[in-house]
C-alpha cells in the first residue's frame, strides 16, 4: 500500500508521501502519529482503496473508502453505552464512540485482516 502522512504546522498542512509498505512495515507508519503534528496517515491500495488512520498515540479511528462502501475498524471491547473519546484526527478534535476507538494493536490486527481479505469481525460497514 502507498502510504502518506499530514504533517500539520499550527494551522496548516502537507501530505508527506512515504512509499510503499505492507504487514509489519505498516506498524512503524501507526507508531508515527502523535495526536498533534502528526495524527491522519492514508493508506492506498493498488485496488484503490483508502484507508485513514487518524489519532495517535493512545487513541485511534480508522476507516476503508472504496468504490463498494465504506467500513469503520470495531473495538471489540468498546460499548456503544460506554462514553465517546476525544482524540485529534488531521488538526480537528473529534467526540468518537468508544466502539470506533481502538488502539495502535487493533489497528494493526486490522490492517493484516485487510490485506487477508477477511473484514469481519475487525471492520464494520458504514450505514
Amino acid at each position: 500500500m502507498d502510504v502518506r502522512v499530514e504533517v500539520r504546522d499550527g494551522a496548516s498542512a502537507v501530505r508527506v508521501d512515504l512509499g510503499e509498505a505492507e504487514g509489519d512495515e505498516l506498524a512503524d507508519f501507526i507508531e508515527m502519529l502523535d495526536g498533534l503534528k502528526r495524527s491522519l496517515m492514508v493508506l492506498t491500495s493498488g485496488g484503490g482503496d483508502e484507508i485513514l488512520v487518524g489519532g495517535g498515540p493512545e487513541h485511534f479511528l480508522a476507516t476503508i473508502e472504496s468504490p463498494f462502501g465504506g467500513w469503520n475498524l470495531v473495538n471489540p471491547d468498546g460499548d456503544p453505552a460506554d462514553e465517546p473519546v476525544d482524540f485529534t484526527v488531521g488538526g480537528q478534535a473529534i467526540t468518537c464512540p468508544a466502539e470506533f476507538t481502538v488502539t495502535a494493536a487493533q489497528v494493526r490486527a486490522g490492517l493484516a485482516a485487510y490485506e487477508s481479505g477477511s473484514m469481519e469481525p475487525a471492520w464494520r460497514p458504514v450505514d
